[in-house]
């Protein structure tokens, strides 16, 4: 099984995404193969690993002020 990384959503992207509906500024999760024609098409861009962390970190510490953490 492949692994799978995340991308960002652009601009360019349509409405759904490997069947599943998407829009622009959201994160999506996709093998390098299922991403390929996407990446070149410029509808979703890598996200690096630090921009990965930095999100997680951020999303973690705005639940745990709502106590949901």
């Amino acid at each position: 099984m492949s692994e799978l990384k995340s991308y960002k959503v652009t601009e360019k992207a349509g409405p759904r995404m490997n069947g599943k509906p998407v829009k622009s500024g959201d994160t999506v999760q996709m093998t390098e193969k299922q991403a390929k024609a996407y990446l070149r098409t410029g509808q979703i861009v890598a996200i690096t690993s630090k921009a990965a962390t930095k999100a997680t970190k951020a999303s973690s510490a705005a639940a745990a002020s709502d106590g949901n953490a």
